[in-house]
């Protein structure tokens, strides 16, 4: 294959960019989750728990990660 041929690489974001894209995208799926506070009424929502788990731990996963690359 010649050079010429040869796939060049698209523009890569910086290392912080990518992860405040990631920290972002985490806490946007947690806001995203849905309140488990009572309305007026008293009555508390029927919640997804594994649902709310996952997302949580992925949160935490995310933000340990890149609070773990800042110390480096």
């Amino acid at each position: 294959m010649s050079e010429s041929n040869v796939p060049k690489p698209g523009p890569v974001a910086p290392a912080h960019e990518r992860g405040a894209a990631e920290i972002d995208d985490a806490m946007s799926r947690v806001r995203a989750l849905p309140s488990t506070s009572a309305d007026a009424e008293g009555q508390l929502p029927e919640v997804d728990l594994d649902e709310q788990i996952e997302t949580l731990g992925a949160a935490h996963d995310t933000l340990r990660r890149q609070l773990s690359s800042i110390d480096r």
